[in-house]
């Protein structure tokens, strides 16, 4: 096995868009996942699951129109695995947010 660590995703998504934000491939990874607003309060959602769930499920759901003040950074380390499928969707109210998932993919069968 091998690991990769650093930026797995970073992304700045269009405004009122759920978007992928990452997908595990064939690995197990362990992040920490990072909302920074550059621009006026607002709100995000994040939602995350197994590889047949939709972002539209209710039980996906990890924050929901959760408040971000203006100019103001979130971080959120997690302990949660992600394996082969699982997925991570977030959605900005507006254009000023920026997603980032930072961690190691522990890459299987290299």
């Amino acid at each position: 096995m091998s690991d990769r660590a650093g930026i797995l995703a970073n992304l700045r998504p269009a405004a009122a868009t759920m978007t992928r934000l990452y997908a595990c491939g064939v690995t197990r990874t362990v992040g920490t996942l990072t909302v920074c607003n550059d621009g006026a309060a607002t709100s995000f959602r994040i939602t995350s699951g197994k590889f047949a769930q939709l972002n539209t499920e209710t039980k996906t759901r990890r924050f929901w129109d959760a408040a971000i003040a203006a100019n103001t950074t979130i971080v959120m380390p997690s302990r949660s695995v992600l394996e082969n499928g699982d997925w991570i969707d977030v959605y900005a109210t507006l254009a000023t947010l920026t997603f980032a998932f930072d961690g190691v993919e522990e890459v299987l069968n290299a």
